[in-house]
C-alpha cells in the first residue's frame, strides 16, 4: 500500500516515508526506519495538518504502548524536522533514556542520530546566543 502511494503522490510528498519509517520502527527494523526518516527529511511538499496529525498518532500509539520508548525516535524526528525543535530536543532526550541499556539490534544508529541531533541543536543554540 505504501509503494501505491509512493507512486500516486508528488514526489515532495513525505507523507508515504514516514508512512513506511513507522512500519519500520514498530517491527523494531531500525536501521529501515532511520533510511525512510531520512528519504522523507528530504521532502518538502507536506501540509502542516499531516503532520500534526503524525505528531497525534504518534503520542496516541506511545501512552498505549509505554514499554515501546523505541517509538519516541519517531516522535522526536518527525518534531525535529517538520515542526517544533524544542518538542523534538525533549523527544529525544526522551528516547535515549527510555532505550538505555537495550540491546535491540540495530537500535545504536536511532541512538546515534538522536546523540548527533541534540549535539548539533546545543551548538546552534550557541551560535544564536553569540549573536
Amino acid at each position: 500500500m505504501a509503494n501505491a502511494a509512493l507512486n500516486a503522490l508528488p514526489k515532495s510528498d513525505p507523507a508515504p516515508y514516514l508512512s513506511k519509517a513507522f512500519l519500520a520502527l514498530w517491527e523494531k527494523s531500525y536501521p529501515t526506519a532511520l533510511r525512510f526518516y531520512y528519504k522523507a527529511r528530504a521532502r518538502t511538499g507536506y501540509e502542516s495538518d499531516l503532520i500534526v496529525g503524525i505528531i497525534r498518532f504518534f503520542s496516541g500509539v506511545i501512552d498505549q504502548h509505554k514499554e515501546r520508548g523505541d517509538l519516541r525516535f519517531g516522535l522526536a524526528f518527525v518534531n525535529d524536522w517538520f515542526f517544533d525543535r524544542e518538542a523534538a530536543k525533549e523527544e529525544y532526550e526522551r528516547f535515549l533514556q527510555e532505550t538505555r541499556g537495550s540491546q535491540a539490534s540495530g537500535l545504536n544508529a536511532l541512538h546515534e542520530h538522536a546523540r548527533i541531533r541534540l549535539r548539533e541543536m546545543k551548538n546552534e543554540e550557541r551560535n544564536e546566543h553569540d549573536l
